[in-house]
């Protein structure tokens, strides 16, 4: 898995499935990343765009959830990955 953004790693904290959670921070915008496998980042780590930041497990949920300050944000449309889905 890597950024989508440049940005500062809040936490990394291990979920009860076992997966770990990231929460990374770009301006006003909070990423929430759970079922990574394996962090490769710490807290407080200054990461770029396309930095890995952590490794997935085929079949593995992943969930990313994304926030403008307080307010959610649909991560579909700021990230290039989840663009032009009807081309596919």
């Amino acid at each position: 898995m890597k950024s989508c953004a440049d940005g500062i790693v809040a936490t990394v904290q291990r979920d009860p499935d076992g997966t770990y959670g990231i929460v990374y921070s770009y301006e006003d915008f909070w990423f929430w990343i759970s079922g990574v496998q394996q962090p490769l980042v710490r807290a407080q780590q200054r990461i770029k765009k396309g930095e890995v930041i952590g490794k997935l497990t085929p079949g593995v949920k992943l969930e990313i959830l994304l926030f403008d300050f307080e307010t959610p944000a649909d991560p579909a449309a700021y990230l290039p990955c989840f663009q032009n889905q009807d081309s596919l």
